[in-house]
């Protein structure tokens, strides 16, 4: 796969007006980026990907249904070394799609696949205070204070 460019501003002054161009067109390498899923809680995705030698990442999530268009979530600096992401503000029991896209100063672009991650539903936190209390010979009266405020 080839990223196409054409270059109009100054191709007659570069390749000579008796030639007579007008543009020129380049290819380069498409560059691919293999994003990686390192782990996934009900508060955090973490994502990590090997250098691509970008000038910067963005890191593009939706919520994986159908439709909704990618937004970006972060804009990292490749030339600090930067390669993984946390991002911190998911929802529990939410599916996103993940892609990352790398830029360099000369137009071109890399682009990861986009990967899908379901975020966990959060824990329940343990009730406290129970008590037990006997209520005749055949009953047991138990109490306790409700840590979720989600049961009834």
């Amino acid at each position: 796969m080839h990223s196409i460019f054409n270059i109009k501003t100054g191709a007659r002054l570069l390749l000579g007006l008796a030639l007579g161009i007008s543009s020129v067109t380049f290819c380069f390498p498409q560059r691919t980026i293999q994003v990686t899923v390192v782990s996934v809680t009900y508060k955090e995705v973490s994502l990590s990907w090997p250098s691509v030698q970008a000038e910067a990442y963005l890191v593009e999530r939706k919520e994986d249904n159908f439709g909704q268009n990618f937004v970006t979530i972060a804009t990292l600096d490749g030339k600090s070394g930067t390669n993984t992401y946390q991002d911190r503000t998911v929802v529990p029991n939410t599916n996103y799609r993940y892609r990352v896209r790398g830029l360099y100063d000369k137009g071109d672009d890399a682009l990861s696949a986009e990967i899908s991650v379901s975020v966990t539903i959060a824990p329940h936190a343990k009730p406290s205070g129970l008590t037990a209390a006997t209520q005749g010979t055949q009953r047991i009266l138990l109490n306790w204070s409700d840590a979720n405020g989600a049961e009834v």
